[in-house]
């Protein structure tokens, strides 16, 4: 059979398949789709600190991602050594994505930077953010379901190439039950608590890297 000849046969039995679940009155799951929180541009969050601005155009660059993190199934872990996927509850876009979605709004929202540069902007900007997403699952233990959001971050001189400042977060948040979707509200919890302290801890390392600059002879 060449190969012409075995995708016809191939496409065939697809088709035959087909027919045969369809009458068998089947129906195929629904697929759940899911987001996080991300501050809108006619306001703070409630949460968010005021920050005095800096002169600094600040870009972001797209995070990078742990293994299981750049795709859109939930991702669970029923162990420290196992890790798994939803079939049927997904993200609307890759955490990764996501999570680099609410920090740019996040830092945008805080009113402390000139301009927040959108990945690929980085020869416009003075200081670059970079990082990886670490944590963006579930997490199941004795004590319960948990949701887990983690990032690490660091900041970068645009000119010098210095890497001034470096820092990791992570954020369990119990799930109100044992689903899916208690699951989706406890990371979006853990992302809303991860992040006053993050713009404040971005906001501060600039602030003194810029006086240093300044100071220095």
């Amino acid at each position: 059979m060449n190969a012409q000849q075995r995708m016809w046969a191939l496409a065939a039995l697809a088709a035959v398949l087909a027919v045969g679940t369809a009458g068998c009155g089947r129906r195929m799951p629904e697929t759940f789709y899911y987001f996080i929180n991300v501050p809108q541009p006619a306001g703070h969050l409630v949460h968010q600190p005021a920050l005095n601005e800096l002169p600094v155009l600040l870009a972001i660059r797209e995070f990078a991602a742990a293994p299981g993190l750049d795709k859109e199934s939930l991702a669970y872990r029923p162990a420290d050594y196992r890790h798994g996927f939803y079939g049927y509850h997904q993200w609307v876009a890759p955490p990764v994505r996501l999570m680099n979605e609410r920090i740019r709004s996040e830092l945008s929202q805080s009113r402390g930077f000139k301009h927040v540069l959108s990945a690929g902007r980085e020869a416009e900007a003075d200081i670059v953010l970079d990082g990886s997403v670490t944590a963006f699952h579930e997490e199941d233990a004795a004590d319960g379901w948990h949701g887990a959001a983690g990032l690490e971050l660091i900041l970068q001189d645009v000119r010098t190439r210095q890497i001034f400042w470096s820092q990791a977060y992570l954020k369990r948040v119990a799930a109100a039950d044992q689903t899916p979707a208690a699951v989706v509200a406890a990371i979006n919890k853990a992302v809303d608590q991860l992040f006053p302290r993050i713009t404040t801890d971005i906001h501060q390392a600039i602030a003194g890297y810029l006086t240093a600059q300044t100071t220095s002879p």
